[in-house]
């Protein structure tokens, strides 16, 4: 059989050509430089149409666990179930998850039944997250601002083992709704503490008997640890925290102290209209001015304008050797009511608006009349 050359075929000719009939290649190749065999090919291929492939008598297995695995996964709208398990509410969700300094928000669909809460990604066919109802020991919704200054509705969780879970949803109040419905028919209180379990944890870098007068989140420019000096300085998220002796900056990545200056060493601060990098609008930065050895050093930090302007003032005062107030402090919500308040009065007094008092401040005032 002689080749015969068609100068008429086009690519799309040869490519049906190849996937109808299929292409067989045979070769032996040897590489040699200055005459010495240095390479050896031995090569045997077939390309085809899987139709034509299977005709053969090749790859059929493949074909049918993939076809048999794909078409399970299409008709698969939702996370298997139990037995006796029903779907009450469905809506679109995300939850954060964290491993190691990695965090990020992995969406799916949330799905609650009669026994669990589940997030589910039909992209994937993956259960992110599950847990039984009776697992949960208390939830809350609150309004929670993310690094890009977006305020959103979130619902916290803490589990029974106390491990915490936030979640995003696509109607948030209805979902806490539905969890506390489904708590009531099982028998199972929802009243366990939430706020506290997400607060930033202070008692890690406080020492004894020293106060926090300020807090808030804010951005900081600073290199990661252990860089080495040619690394550019990045704007990264953490809390900023100013004590009766000193001013600390934590990382939210890391949760470690990367910045604290003794209020004696605070020389200045001003306010600068400029763009961060990787934002598409400027804002005002806060330049904190102190001494280190024997020169200065500048700390700027980034915020929302009010919070910025609030940290200004404060230390200003702390510059000039005064004692400044208080700022607010974070925000949190009631978790019977819904009602905003300052976060250590709702776990030290309780809510104001409806009277709901934290499981933390009930033992308190329960210990002494026990005993």
């Amino acid at each position: 059989m002689e080749p015969i050359r068609e100068t008429q075929a086009t690519l799309v000719d040869l490519l049906d050509r190849v996937l109808e009939k299929g292409l067989v290649i045979q070769a032996d190749l040897i590489v040699s430089v200055a005459g010495i065999p240095l390479i050896g090919v031995n090569l045997r291929a077939a390309i085809a149409g899987m139709e034509t492939m299977v005709k053969y008598g090749l790859m059929s297995d493949w074909d049918e666990s993939i076809r048999a695995r794909e078409g399970g996964r299409k008709q698969r709208q939702a996370p298997a179930l139990e037995p006796a398990e029903e779907i009450l509410a469905s809506m679109l969700g995300s939850k954060h998850c964290v491993k190691g300094i990695y965090k990020t928000w992995r969406p799916g669909r949330i799905f609650l039944t009669n026994e669990r809460l589940i997030l589910y990604q039909k992209a994937f066919d993956e259960v992110v997250f599950h847990s039984s109802v009776g697992q949960i020991e208390g939830l809350a919704l609150v309004n929670d601002e993310n690094s890009l200054d977006i305020t959103g509705e979130e619902v916290r969780i803490v589990l029974c083992s106390g491990e915490p879970v936030r979640i995003r949803a696509e109607n948030a109040p209805e979902l806490i709704e539905s969890i506390e419905s489904v708590a009531h028919d099982m028998g199972h209180s929802l009243g366990g503490e939430v706020i506290g379990t997400f607060l930033p944890r202070e008692s890690s870098f406080l020492v004894h008997g020293e106060e926090l007068l300020c807090e808030s989140k804010m951005w900081h420019l600073a290199r990661p640890q252990g860089s080495p000096g040619l690394i550019e300085q990045l704007w990264r998220p953490g809390n900023l925290y100013l004590t009766g002796g000193r001013l600390i900056w934590v990382s939210s990545f890391e949760s470690r102290k990367c910045l604290e200056v003794e209020s004696e060493r605070i020389m200045g601060v001003t306010l600068e209209q400029r763009r961060p990098s990787g934002l598409s609008r400027e804002q005002q930065v806060l330049d904190l001015v102190f001494q280190n050895g024997d020169g200065k050093e500048v700390a700027s930090f980034a915020g929302t304008d009010e919070k910025v302007q609030q940290w200004h003032g404060v230390l200003e005062m702390v510059s000039r050797g005064e004692l400044p107030e208080a700022l607010d402090r974070e925000m949190e919500s009631c978790p019977a009511c819904g009602g905003r308040d300052h976060a250590e009065r709702l776990l030290g007094q309780g809510c104001s608006s409806c009277g709901w008092v934290s499981p933390r401040a009930a033992s308190r005032e329960a210990g002494p009349q026990k005993a």
